[in-house]
């Protein structure tokens, strides 16, 4: 198993495997159950949408921008992963070498109200992540104390808010880790080539007349948040 530079980030083979109680050192392909199989293809999938991908050296793997003719070339390590997970040819070598952030990870977790793994959180993590999940989504039924319908109207509306909104904020999310990973000459470039890289599904989140109008505002709001004294690409 290659040693990692970074405790922060796991392979997507080790996890597929760890999440199912295998070795990952010993493993292979061929002995993968079926069950860690569909895990590995659905991490694999899920990257696409919802992980940003590192290299050993935690070194983010981005798209290059080719500016001579003005288009946006797509990562060849996230292309080849594109073809695994469509073809089902999994490659043990070169998925465990592909990196995800377990911060993404938890937060797809908690989007979709599933537990994280002990292997890679600790048990502060857990418990606080398992909190999470009950104030996003609620109790599971077995344990309400009370019916949906006693809970106050505006927490409703607000636990269905942040469920309904969380795929848009997670697209804003990678534009701003777009933004601070490049160098542009304006918000409104980097936006243009951040949306070109977007597949359908992800445009479809966002008003087609005003996508990169939110992304800068949302990208403005975010620069002043976290350095209010330094002054970013405009």
């Amino acid at each position: 198993m290659l040693e990692r530079n970074k405790p922060q980030l796991l392979s997507i083979w080790e996890i597929a495997a760890r999440l199912h109680e295998i070795d990952p050192e010993t493993a292979t392909v061929e002995t993968l159950s079926v069950e860690a199989k569909e895990t590995l293809r659905n991490l694999i999938i899920a990257q696409e949408h919802h992980f940003n991908i590192f290299n050993i050296d935690g070194e983010q793997l981005l798209p290059t921008y080719i500016p001579i003719v003005k288009i946006v070339k797509e990562n060849p390590v996230a292309m080849r992963l594109a073809r695994m997970g469509k073809d089902r040819k999994f490659d043990k070598e070169f998925l465990d070498g592909v990196y995800i952030d377990k911060e993404e990870y938890e937060y797809l977790m908690l989007m979709h109200n599933e537990p994280i793994p002990a292997f890679w959180f600790s048990a502060n993590d857990i418990e606080y992540h398992n909190e999470q999940r009950l104030s996003a989504h609620g109790q599971p039924p077995k344990q309400k104390v009370a019916p949906p319908s006693e809970k106050p109207k505006s927490e409703r509306h607000t636990k269905a808010a942040q469920i309904k909104h969380a795929p848009k904020n997670r697209v804003i999310e990678q534009f701003v880790s777009f933004y601070r990973n490049g160098k542009f000459d304006s918000k409104a470039l980097a936006a243009r080539k951040f949306i070109a890289t977007l597949p359908p599904e992800s445009r479809q989140l966002f008003s087609v007349e005003r996508i990169d109008r939110t992304l800068i505002d949302a990208l403005t709001k975010n620069l002043k948040s976290k350095t209010p004294a330094s002054k970013s690409n405009k």
